[in-house]
């Protein structure tokens, strides 16, 4: 809905995976004409994305108009070889890092303020209930007795 409401190309989820050393793009929604990347963003050891995280200001937020200007390493762990432009949001749980999520534009266009603030505000509030939810859901695999799905890369 935000993507769509927003006419951004394509939105990606990356949390943490279960083993707490890797990050992965758990979701993805692509806007018509825009292919799916999910599948290249699997398993990035969190000691690999140390100069994508240092490019967070200190509201978690990391904007980009030009993704071309990016380092190299920026550009290979997160962002799919079409971006043009950028907006990544971290998601924090307990005021720890836990994960990002990545509004895309592949047209290049500039952001203003009031899409980044939109934006930001959506990241908060997905943090908050994703973060409750994952809780439930190692609980109740928990209680069958299954354990966490580990991260294959």
């Amino acid at each position: 809905m935000w993507g769509q409401k927003l006419g951004v190309s394509r939105v990606s989820l990356f949390e943490g995976a279960g083993n707490g050393r890797t990050c992965s793009n758990t979701f993805e929604w692509c806007n018509e004409g825009i292919s799916s990347q999910k599948e290249n963003f699997q398993c990035i050891p969190y000691e690999e994305m140390d100069v994508c995280r240092e490019s967070f200001d200190s509201k978690g937020v990391f904007y980009c108009a030009d993704t071309s200007v990016l380092l190299k390493e920026q550009r290979r762990l997160l962002i799919p070889p079409d971006v043009r432009s950028m907006l990544q949001c971290a998601l924090y749980n307990d005021g720890k890092f836990a994960g990002m999520v990545g509004f895309h534009d592949c047209s290049g266009r500039m952001w203003v303020q009031n899409e980044i603030d939109a934006l930001i505000l959506f990241s908060e509030l997905l943090s908050t209930f994703l973060f409750k939810w994952r809780e439930k859901e190692r609980a109740s695999q928990a209680k069958k007795g299954c354990p966490a799905e580990p991260c294959r890369r």
